[in-house]
């Protein structure tokens, strides 16, 4: 299991590096410019303003909206790399020495982690350089966490449906 787990995290960095990096750039571009119309439209910085940065809360906002909607695609597309990225590079390799399903579950609890580091990293690097006078709102960081675990499962489950369906 350790050996799947250290094969997993070299396919994870192996998939940024050559296929998601350019959208993580665009992520980094959409993330200053949500940071430059919360800092300087005048509105309140409040733990609204920080959902809003973060892409959990868009309440009538279409600059809101497109973001979440941006991050999900985002997320999802990572999911799908990951996943699929046996069948597209190498197929012989990996399905032949371990179990469909065991491969599936150390991906899944890999890319699991990633996403809630990733969440996490990026609600405190948030806070503490632009928000300092918020608080720390649990909720807030439970929607940010959770908001993407929801969906970076959603390739996971498609993937084991097409087994259970297969065989």
């Amino acid at each position: 299991m350790k050996a799947n787990l250290y094969y997993n995290i070299n396919v994870l960095l192996t998939i940024i590096k050559k296929d998601y990096c350019k959208i993580l750039i665009i992520f980094l571009i959409f993330l200053s410019f949500m940071l430059l119309y919360i800092f300087y439209i005048p509105i309140e910085i409040s733990i609204h303003s920080l959902n809003l940065v973060l892409g959990v809360l868009f309440e009538e906002n279409f600059l809101g909206i497109l973001w979440l909607v941006f991050q999900i695609i985002m997320t999802i597309y990572l999911s799908y790399l990951f996943l699929f990225y046996e069948t597209n590079n190498s197929p012989e390799f990996i399905f032949l020495r371990t179990r469909r399903i065991s491969l599936l579950l150390g991906k899944y609890l890999t890319l699991e982690t990633v996403v809630i580091s990733f969440r996490a990293l990026l609600y405190f690097a948030l806070s503490i350089l632009f928000f300092k006078n918020l608080a720390f709102n649990s909720i807030s960081f439970l929607l940010n966490v959770f908001i993407h675990l929801f969906v970076s499962s959603i390739p996971f489950l498609f993937y084991l449906f097409m087994i259970k369906k297969e065989g």
